[in-house]
């Protein structure tokens, strides 16, 4: 019977999910009354246990890590971020551990494994005022299985598994549907003791923040999200009124600098992020701020790698991952929430410009930055639902094809638990008519400059 409770426990709290890492983590209403109605359950299964007719699998299937489940109340529609993945992972246990406490059990010392994942399909239509015709499309832009490995109360791992949607240079964009490992890392660490932890992997490193709730991701993500196999060590504080959090981490980047091949041969990219939240009631707030050695290895910089006659990114080829010196980055978020209102603001930005023959922006060595904010009003009519108004704007940022300026409103809501329908709309505005920009020697996308265009983007998520 031990054994059975243990595990039903396991699986009634990861049926709840976990919040946002700037969340505290005690249990709410919700999470007492499962537990309650899990109690009564056990004891009318005692019977069965007892006889042998049921078994409790240490395999089990949660919601998608980081996303609060359907019909929750506030703060529904709240899509998972990569970053810090590791200590999103490690509240979850914590919050496991809490929930067998206030049972009298006693946390399972065995090896389990949680299935989890994500499918989501995106229509895009956009229209712009002059230039190329309008476009369409159908897409599935997420397909992905991730696995967190509890080995025992100190060691886990998370593996996340998903396709590339990208049309590379594949005629046919089917063609290209390739799975590939988007994360895998090993984590030490146990919050209910010890407010230390480490990883070591492949893994978006914790530079910047990217919290959103738009359908499409923001232009701070694209430029400054950095995917590496990196070794982290963080601290995270218990507290759940003010809780301080920092991380330090290490990695060797793609990119060569000066014609060294020693640059890119051993661990010489790093950088750290910190950041304080406080929550009181129904107000909460947090502050944090970022830096990177090199904002070259960002995603949107580092680009697809695929060929082509324009620049698209330093990818592309192992002659354009050589630059003349080290770009560091910079990033500052933020976040203030009251009730069913929540304000998210972050800024991110190279720190320094690039040498003209790398990156440049109208003829001139090229200082890529980006700001993103975002305003949220989460209610409940009919369904659990959200609106987001939110605001973009980059400067230099031409060569990764930005937009200079683009202005959204996104409604999210639940039509079915563990499902997310989301459409925004968003009028781009393009950098000024003569504009350039390049990157590696090779002239950048201008198709949007001197144009504004709209877009439409609607999206159904499948959570599990």
């Amino acid at each position: 019977m031990k054994t059975l409770s243990a595990w039903l426990i396991s699986i009634s709290v990861l049926s709840y999910g976990v919040n946002a890492w700037s969340e505290s983590t005690s249990p709410s209403a919700e999470l007492e009354q499962e537990l309650k109605t899990l109690q009564a359950q056990l004891a009318a299964l005692e019977t069965k246990v007892n006889s042998g007719t049921l078994y409790a699998s240490p395999v089990s299937v949660a919601p998608y890590v980081g996303v609060t489940p359907a019909y929750n109340g506030t703060n529904l529609i709240a899509y998972n971020w990569d970053v810090n993945n590791d200590l999103t992972l490690l509240q979850l246990r914590q919050s496991e551990i809490q929930a067998y406490k206030q049972l009298g059990q006693t946390y399972p010392d065995t090896t389990r494994i949680i299935f989890s994942g994500e499918l989501e399909g995106e229509s895009n239509y956009t229209t712009p005022y002059e230039g190329t015709p309008a476009g369409t499309n159908f897409n599935l832009t997420t397909a992905s299985l991730d696995t967190f490995i509890e080995a025992n109360r100190w060691v886990s791992g998370f593996m996340a598994f998903g396709y590339n949607d990208g049309s590379g240079d594949q005629t046919n964009r089917v063609n290209n549907s390739q799975l590939q490992l988007d994360q895998g890392f090993i984590t030490v660490g146990d919050l209910t003791t010890s407010p230390f932890y480490s990883s070591i992997g492949q893994m978006y490193v914790p530079f910047g923040w990217y919290n959103y709730d738009t359908v499409n991701s923001p232009v701070t993500e694209t430029l400054g999200q950095v995917q590496a196999r990196a070794i982290t060590l963080a601290y995270h504080s218990n507290n759940t009124e003010i809780t301080p959090y920092a991380a330090v981490y290490g990695y060797q980047g793609a990119t060569e600098i000066d014609n060294n091949p020693a640059s890119n041969a051993t661990v010489e990219e790093y950088g750290a992020n910190a950041a304080l939240a406080f929550a009181s009631g129904n107000f909460s707030a947090l502050v944090g701020s970022s830096y990177n050695s090199n904002i070259a290895e960002s995603a949107g910089l580092q680009g697809d790698g695929s060929s082509g006659s324009t620049f698209n990114g330093f990818a592309q080829s192992s002659g354009a991952e050589n630059l003349a010196y080290r770009v560091p980055g910079a990033d500052v978020y933020g976040s203030l929430g009251y009730s069913a209102y929540t304000l998210l603001v972050e800024y991110t930005t190279a720190t320094k410009a690039f040498d003209k023959n790398d990156l440049s922006f109208n003829h001139q060595g090229a200082q890529p930055q980006a700001m993103d904010i975002e305003f949220v009003y989460a209610f409940n009519s009919v369904h659990p639902s959200s609106v987001v108004f939110d605001y973009g704007q980059t400067w230099q940022a031409l060569a990764i094809g930005l937009p200079q300026k683009n202005y959204g409103v996104t409604y999210n809501t639940s039509f079915w638990r563990n499902t997310i329908c989301g459409l925004q709309l968003t009028h781009n505005l393009g950098y000024a008519s003569g504009s350039t920009a390049s990157g590696a020697g090779q002239v950048a996308n201008l198709d949007t400059v001197g144009v504004s265009y709209n877009a439409v983007a609607l999206s159904f998520t499948l959570l599990f």
